[in-house]
C-alpha cells in the first residue's frame, strides 16, 4: 500500500541532495597539514549529529514519496548512510585529511539514531 506523494517531496529531495553534497564538500576541503582535533568529544558529537540529520532527511524524503516506510526501508537507508560515511572517511586522505575509524563509528551511531527516531515516531501511538 502506498500513499499519495507529499507536496514537500521535491523540497525534501533537493534538501537531501544539497545536504549530502555540502557534507561531502566540507569534509573534503583540503587542509595544508593533517588536522589534529583538540576536543575529540566535540568532533564525535558533530559526526553523530550530522549523520543523524542525513538519515532523518533520507527517511523524511522517502516518506514524502508516498512509500510505506517499514523495517526494510529503514535498513536500506541505514546502510546507505553508513556507506556514505565510510566513503567520506576513506576518501579524506586524498585531500590531506585523516581517515578515522572512530569518526565512522560516530557516523554509524548517528544513522542508528535516525532509524530509531523514525521507528519511535511512526510506530508509537
Amino acid at each position: 500500500m502506498t500513499n499519495t506523494p507529499s507536496r514537500y517531496e521535491p523540497h525534501l529531495r533537493v534538501g537531501l541532495i544539497v545536504y549530502a553534497i555540502a557534507l561531502f564538500a566540507t569534509t573534503h576541503y583540503p587542509l595544508p597539514l593533517p588536522l589534529e582535533v583538540a576536543d575529540i568529544n566535540y568532533d564525535k558529537l558533530l559526526h553523530v549529529a550530522t549523520y543523524a540529520l542525513l538519515g532523518i532527511l533520507a527517511l523524511a524524503w522517502r516518506r514524502s514519496t508516498g512509500a510505506v516506510v517499514g523495517l526494510h526501508t529503514r535498513l536500506v537507508i541505514f546502510t546507505l548512510v553508513v556507506s556514505f560515511g565510510a566513503l567520506d572517511e576513506l576518501t579524506q586522505p586524498l585531500v590531506n585529511r585523516v581517515c578515522d575509524p572512530i569518526d565512522w563509528i560516530a557516523d554509524l551511531c548517528g544513522a542508528l539514531l535516525a532509524v530509531y527516531f523514525d521507528a519511535w515516531r511512526y510506530n508509537s501511538h
